[in-house]
């Protein structure tokens, strides 16, 4: 029926013929004209909550049972190039989200001191690629809301301490240093650390029960001298440590070469892992393939990354993302060719590409990790290192010095140490109360940046260990630790033999490294160097070291499950 003949049926309806004269309008009829008569409504309960227009809702039916095929046809212009449907697809489809929740792990807030380190993170987060600079400035606001939050350090109407110094895993009030006589004899604080029968040059003791045994709890060191023979009482007599007499005292002659210190350069800035590939499409794609990859669409990334590649071929971040998600899709012969790429367009291997190729085994054993890719590692996990440490009950620091002192002796302190490693000071906070004096050595200028802030070193160097330690004159230091540090060395001999001539005549080499069940050196899924007992035992004797203590002890857990590793402590034979 056409338009008007129906606007004529309903005016015609709206009057009612009782004989000769029109009955009374009632609320709801129109005149007429078609019209509602003045001050009445033809809905006088309002429109029904939730209500829609009858052609919006047809319109939107039709437009369902069609969407696919409409976004079809919109992407097919798109892919060829038409602006308007580029746009419609960038604004309509795919607009930027608000909102949203940002995966970014942030250390703990428990104090206005924690700030400090919070606010480096998110800059080396944002300069890695992993923040966008808008939901960085995001974050920072919750930052700035935390820091005026009154705190018992700071109460309303006190200015926020301005020391934001890191600090390390909260400590057990003071009165739970307990006396030596408390802890004697008990074991119970931690449980068979070294607690083995396995000869130390056993290469296969990696299968014995105790390697594969929880490690201890925490050990809280007391700045008294009561703690050395707390800590040293703790070894079980029965470990694999060679009964021959040790002098811990240092040698007077040697005094005036512990004090020789090498001057090193100016701290450098951290560098950024990912950086721009200079071509701002290539970048949005590279950006929108990495949100691919953590939706599980896999394909998708990987096609986008070769988009951006097309533009940037020389986008080393781009050719290692392609490479690990090719990896995982078990595209083999793509991933070692993507990884290939990657570690020729960056020499530096910032990425770790040469360290993948070995575990595809499309490399030999390998050469050390580079110092660019360590670096880069360490400068983006500086913030957090701590807290997720200590998530994964890390004590490679405590279980160190346990064996240095049941080798040394209880009450033994050292005149200079070399902290090989030495990331945010752990182990230098560990031997403090043993040395009069320590230099941390690392690659990673954020993690010594943080290290600093312990003030337990009277130097920081940012070097590479095996190159810091050449420059160290001959029998300049009584103790060298490395904890944790050996498992970023595939070959240990150069690092040993550095560390005996390092040594005075009754110093100290003490390292934890991951090992396995096998011979010789391999690469960990988690891309760390495990080394078997054997292989320990010949690089410590080709160093003319001899191994004291050389037993399984995990210094870590990962997924619940403690890591095989091995704690040494090796003196020159």
């Amino acid at each position: 029926m056409p338009c008007r003949s129906v606007a004529a049926a309903l005016a015609a309806s709206a009057v009612v013929h009782t004989g000769t004269r029109e009955a009374p309008l009632l609320a709801t009829e129109r005149t007429t004209a078609g019209r509602f008569p003045p001050g009445r409504s033809g809905n006088p309960a309002g429109r029904p909550p939730g209500a829609r227009n009858k052609s919006t809702v047809a319109l939107e039916d039709a437009l369902a049972d069609r969407a696919d095929e409409l976004v079809e046809v919109l992407l097919r212009a798109a892919t060829e190039g038409k602006a308007p449907a580029l746009r419609i697809c960038f604004d309509r489809l795919a607009p930027p989200r608000k909102g949203r929740p940002v995966p970014f792990a942030l250390p703990p807030l428990a104090s206005h001191g924690d700030v400090l380190t919070a606010a480096a993170g998110i800059v080396a987060g944002m300069a890695a690629g992993e923040l966008t600079p808008q939901e960085a400035q995001e974050i920072f606001k919750v930052l700035e809301a935390f820091a005026r939050v009154p705190t018992s350090r700071a109460r309303p109407g006190q200015a926020p301490p301005t020391d934001f110094g890191t600090r390390g895993p909260p400590r057990e009030p003071a009165d739970a240093c307990k006396s030596s006589d408390s802890a004697a004899g008990t074991g119970a604080e931690h449980p068979a650390a070294f607690d083995t029968a396995t000869s130390p040059a056993t290469p296969g003791h990696g299968g014995s029960a105790d390697a594969g045994a929880a490690p201890p709890g925490p050990v809280e060191t007391c700045k008294s001298s009561g703690s050395a023979n707390r800590a040293g009482g703790d070894i079980d007599a029965g470990t694999a440590i060679a009964s021959k007499p040790t002098n811990p005292g240092v040698a007077p002659e040697n005094s005036a070469a512990m004090a020789a210190t090498p001057r090193d350069p100016p701290i450098a800035a951290p560098v950024p892992l990912i950086a721009s590939s200079g071509d701002l499409i290539a970048d949005r794609r590279y950006e929108r393939a990495r949100h691919y990859e953590q939706a599980g669409d896999l394909p998708a990334a990987a096609e986008l990354l070769l988009q951006a590649l097309e533009r940037a071929p020389h986008f080393a971040s781009a050719w290692f993302a392609l490479g690990d998600i090719r990896e995982k899709l078990a595209d083999r012969p793509g991933a070692v060719a993507a990884f290939r790429k990657a570690l020729d367009v960056d020499r530096g291997d910032s990425h770790g590409a040469g360290l993948r190729l070995v575990r595809l085994g499309a490399a030999g054993p390998g050469p050390p990790m580079t110092p660019d890719y360590v670096r880069a590692l360490f400068d983006q996990y500086a913030p957090r290192f701590d807290a997720e440490l200590a998530g994964l009950a890390y004590q490679g620091p405590q279980l160190l010095r346990l064996a240095v002192e049941r080798v040394a002796g209880a009450g033994v302190r050292f005149e200079r140490m070399l902290d090989l490693g030495c990331g945010t000071g752990l182990a230098g906070a560990a031997f403090a109360p043993l040395c009069r004096t320590a230099v941390g050595i690392d690659l990673s200028p954020a993690m010594i940046e943080i290290a600093r802030r312990r003030n337990v070193y009277v130097d920081l160097a940012v070097a590479d260990m095996t190159e810091r330690l050449a420059r160290e004159p001959d029998s300049s230091a009584d103790l060298v630790v490395a904890a944790d540090a050996f498992v970023y060395l595939a070959d240990l001999a150069p690092v040993c033999r550095q560390a005996a001539r390092v040594l005075v005549p009754h110093g100290f080499l003490a390292f934890s490294v991951e090992t396995h069940r096998g011979q010789g050196v391999i690469l960990g899924e988690k891309l760390r160097w495990a080394h078997a007992a054997g292989y320990v035992s010949a690089a410590l004797d080709g160093a003319g070291l001899e191994p004291r203590v050389l037993v399984p002890a995990s210094t870590r857990r990962e997924g619940g499950i403690p890591v095989l590793g091995l704690v040494v402590v090796a003196a020159p034979a």
